[in-house]
């Protein structure tokens, strides 16, 4: 009965965490976290083609999010809230928080390229009073 019993939860655990697994907030969230990592490689790897011919290399990418995003470069956590998806395009909106305490939200543009996911473009967004 015993081995029933965990049997079953844990089925149901793994069930639980597999509605979890997502893999545009995944790529989201590595790229947040190679940056609080100062992963400038990893962080360049979620990145579409058309960024990653734009800039070049990983290490102006880099400089370009640290100067130009310090919330995403510097950040302790990241919420993720609406998105919406057409077809092999998606738009995931980020609340993060910086090591700083402040909290930015950004609209993350996403591109379906194969079987994953590419980040094509990050521009801020108005923080409102529902998302905090």
């Amino acid at each position: 009965m015993f081995k029933h019993i965990l049997f079953s939860a844990l089925l149901s655990l793994t069930a639980t965490f597999a509605a979890f697994a997502d893999p545009i907030t995944d790529v989201i969230a590595d790229q947040i976290d190679a940056f609080a990592d100062r992963d400038p490689d990893r962080a360049f790897s979620h990145a579409s083609p058309m960024i990653q011919s734009q800039f070049g290399s990983p290490a102006r990418f880099a400089t370009m999010v640290e100067q130009g995003y310090p919330s995403l470069w510097s950040n302790k956590t990241k919420l993720f809230t609406e998105r919406l998806e057409q077809g092999p395009q998606a738009r995931q909106i980020v609340i993060v928080t910086g090591t700083n305490g402040a909290r930015a939200a950004f609209a993350y543009d996403m591109i379906r390229i194969g079987e994953g996911w590419k980040i094509n473009g990050v521009r801020p967004m108005p923080l409102s009073d529902e998302s905090v």
